[in-house]
């Protein structure tokens, strides 16, 4: 650094970015209450030093064009949400967000307008802050790798402090090109060698994140950063005259993009035949998105709601529930309409001609900063039109960082109106003070939410909870999720019978519903509520509701069976087991349905290989398992293991109990090895041991009561609100099912055979 300044404004912004992008701006930082408040200290902090310092050291104010901008934005928001008045609630979450980056635009153009900091000083401290990033992702690494049968190419899907391998990528995509640019900015070897150290080891870290957004994302910047830099040298023009180490650079630099294109290729072309990552995953949601769209195309379906719009136009459950459409452009057209599609073109339209103004006059040997910031821009956008990690504020901050390197006029003009001058920090003061006292407002709320579903979990006094959960509903009665987890405690308390927590969880879902008519575990849980009351036609209607809304759910088609057996309504039994059976064969595997698949259904290749061989079919057994990789290999392997024990290899069933042992890490894994476990002993004649094996896989698959049963259900409050709920979806008197069919149809024959 050249200045002490330059030196002060480093220290002070790695600092805050290292926070913010490491823990405060993450999932982590949000979802948890107690981070809020240094998140919030930080703010008020940064903004307060900054208008106190503008003043004291009298730096001035300058005209933007970004002004006319951002108002452009602020008629668009205005436009989506009078015709969205319901979900204002809702909106009101993604306003506050984007309030914030306003105040982080402002703060840091203005510090570089003034001469504060410079461009390169935001870069560094940008890199500084992923240092962090970088020392998690490789303790992540080390710790999968010493993991028993992991190796390089089976490692999982790191995440470092992010906690989601895209949001970790679309940092990495940002930090990378920014890394090398300035590697090639600065002059002295050991900071060059450093940097380009640093550049490699982010590299590495991206591939191994398996974001294939990402992987685009940054060829696409390598690409930018490769034609900027020729540009910059002027090579077409002189490339005779270039001194021979600066052609190998280029030379080399070529080969090295086209090497990792390659490489990052690969990896995703083995991508799309991993489990869950399939292209249609994708597809079905941009389709929910020109949907949205098409159903309000002058206005859009509100800012942060887009997730609520795409649970109602799929089956969720099973489907994922996504808070947004995996793609910025489309996301944009579905909430916020035409007018939002037109501003996002106008707004980038202004990026490239602030770009190519910023290059023309940007000084020579500072150009590289702006090729920095240009590059790592055209990879953040082009990632995000394959996927939308700028959803968690981690990424979208350190995206916005580099759009204000890029953006940012070199040349600034001051203000000259006395009135701008003068408005100018007291709105900037009103948007700080706003932001405070609404953040602090809703922390202080779900601060004390987070507390009482904690004690619940402790002292499983659900009744008492959901009447402690009052004050938080009406304290912010526009807040859904606070009146879902409240019926649904209610719901828990009901289970005992209690009349009057019967009738306060009817009341709390119906209170719910009023918010979101179309919520499917609202009504699928109010059904069962209304059934223990004996409210039967509601309970009936209601649920059929809820079947219309998840049409793909077998656990509301057979909790529908189950009231139509208690009705004696043979003719419904008859037609919810042919749904089920196309739905999912495997549930035929159940006891609870009475009859087992024949060869003419089509099962899974694990559920047909277990009939074959409880059936004594053992060449048939065999020859369906003999090509087939189960996705799960502890599953795969108690299969096989089985397998050898009806062929009376008991030796090698006993070699692949002891290797699944030490592979299993998760309660169904456990209850798999437990399953070989009985029917070894049961081969010995050991049925004592067999009892206990048994009896411990079905306690590995129940855990506490608020543990998941639809394990994606909690996105909607992890996404959609920014907040935690309890991970259990549906009340027990539901009888949602979401465990390996085959695991159960195996503990279900061993019991029968003991008795």
């Amino acid at each position: 650094m050249s200045r002490r300044s330059d030196l002060v404004a480093f220290a002070a912004l790695t600092l805050i970015f290292s926070y913010m992008l490491s823990i405060g701006a993450t999932f982590n930082g949000i979802l948890q209450p107690e981070m809020h408040i240094t998140a919030l200290g930080i703010l008020g902090l940064s903004g307060g030093v900054w208008l106190i310092l503008h003043r004291v050291r009298g730096w001035q104010w300058h005209q933007s064009i970004w002004n006319v901008v951002f108002l452009g934005w602020g008629i668009v928001f205005a436009i989506a949400t009078l015709a969205n008045l319901d979900q204002l609630r809702r909106m009101s979450i993604g306003f506050w967000y984007v309030g914030v980056y306003v105040a982080v635009w402002y703060l840091l153009t203005d510090l570089l307008a003034n001469r504060v900091i410079r461009r390169e000083t935001l870069l560094d401290a940008l890199l500084m802050s992923g240092v962090i990033i970088l020392i998690f992702g490789y303790v992540q690494l080390i710790v999968s790798l010493r993991q028993p049968g992991t190796t390089l190419m089976s490692v999982p899907r790191l995440v470092s402090t992010l906690g989601n391998p895209n949001a970790l990528g679309a940092v990495l995509v940002v930090m990378i090109p920014v890394a090398f640019a300035r590697a090639l900015a600065v002059r002295q070897r050991i900071p060059r060698v450093i940097l380009l150290i640093y550049g490699g080891l982010a590299l590495v870290l991206l591939v191994l994140s398996g974001s294939r957004g990402a992987y685009l994302g940054a060829f696409a910047s390598f690409v930018t950063l490769g034609v900027l830099f020729a540009i910059h040298l002027g090579i077409l023009t002189r490339w005779s005259t270039l001194a021979g180490r600066w052609r190998v650079l280029i030379i080399g630099s070529g080969v090295g993009i086209v090497l990792l294109s390659l490489v990052m290729g690969i990896f995703l072309i083995r991508s799309l035949n991993a489990p869950g990552r399939s292209a249609d995953l994708r597809t079905f949601i941009y389709e929910g998105a020109l949907q949205t769209f098409a159903a309000q195309p002058l206005t859009g379906s509100g800012l942060f709601t887009f997730g609520l719009e795409l649970m109602t136009r799929e089956s969720s459950p099973p489907v994922q529930i996504h808070a947004h459409a995996h793609n910025a452009v489309l996301h944009i057209m579905a909430e916020l309409g035409l007018p939002g599609l037109l501003i996002l073109l106008v707004t980038l339209a202004l990026a490239l001609w602030m770009a190519r103004c910023n290059w023309q006059v940007t000084q020579v040997h500072t150009r590289l900063g702006l090729i920095a910031g240009v590059s790592a821009v055209v990879g953040f956008g082009v990632h995000h039109l394959l996927d939308l990690p700028a959803m968690m504020p981690a990424v979208a901050l350190s995206g916005l960082i580099v759009w204000i390197v890029t953006v940012t006029p070199a040349g600034p003009t001051p203000m000259q109106a006395r009135w701008r001058v003068l408005g100018h920090p007291v709105g900037i003061s009103i948007l700080l003070l706003a932001l405070l006292i609404t953040g602090f407002w809703s922390s202080q709320i779900y601060t004390d939410y987070v507390r009482i579903l904690k004690e619940a979990a402790g002292s499983q006094n659900y009744i008492a909870a959901a009447q402690q959960m009052n004050r938080v509903v009406e304290a912010d009665p526009g807040l859904a999720l606070y009146s879902y987890e409240q019926a649904f405690l209610y719901g828990m308390g009901a289970v005992a019978g209690d009349p009057s927590a019967i009738a306060s969880g009817i009341a709390a879902y119906e209170h719910f519903l009023r918010l979101e008519p179309a919520n499917v575990v609202a009504l699928t849980n109010l059904s069962a509520l209304y059934w223990q009351a004996g409210q039967i036609q509601f309970a009936v209607e209601t649920l059929d509701r809820a079947m219309a809304g998840a049409p793909e759910s077998w656990q509301l088609v057979m909790l529908r069976r189950r009231y139509a057996e208690a009705l004696g309504d043979t003719a419904i039994v008859r037609a919810m087991t042919e749904r089920i059976s196309t739905l999912n064969p495997d549930v035929l595997l159940l006891p609870e349905i009475g009859r087992l698949p024949d060869e003419s259904i089509e099962v899974s290749v694990p559920a047909r290989f277990s009939l074959r061989l409880v059936a004594g079919e053992l060449e048939a057994a065999a020859l369906s398992w003999r090509d087939f990789a189960d996705p799960d290999p502890i599953r795969g392997s108690v299969l096989s293991a089985l397998l050898k024990l009806a062929e009376g290899e008991g030796s090698a069933a006993e070699m692949l109990l002891n290797e699944v042992s030490s592979l299993a890490r998760t309660p169904p894994a456990h209850s798999w090895v437990q399953i070989l476990e009985a029917q070894i002993a049961l081969r010995n004649g050991d049925n004592t041991a067999a009892r206990n094996a048994l009896v411990m896989a079905r306690t590995n698959l129940q855990g506490h009561p608020f543990d998941a049963d639809w394990a994606l259900g909690v996105n909607y409050a992890y996404a959609q609100f920014l907040r935690l709920m309890i991970e259990r979806q549906f009340i027990p008197q539901v009888n949602y099912v979401d465990d390996d069919l085959v695991l159960l149809f195996w503990i279900d024959q061993l019991e029968r055979a003991l008795t």
